[in-house]
């Protein structure tokens, strides 16, 4: 049985930084939307919905 007091080594997979764990960030991310575009915000919310759409069918399309 492991000791849950014994604390975790530079080898340990879990004590190397995150960068080196995942893939990188430019592989992962495809869009970043900043902002807040609700429905009470009118024509502006029905943009953001279609292009969210029209993003998603892009993804979609290529997996």
């Amino acid at each position: 049985m492991k000791s849950l007091t014994k604390s975790k080594t530079l080898d340990s997979p879990d004590a190397r930084p995150l960068a080196a764990r995942w893939p990188p960030v430019s592989a992962m991310v495809r869009k970043i939307h900043t902002g807040y575009s609700g429905p009470a915000t009118g024509d502006h919310y029905t943009q953001f919905v279609a292009e969210f759409k029209s993003t998603l069918d892009q993804l979609l399309a290529e997996s």
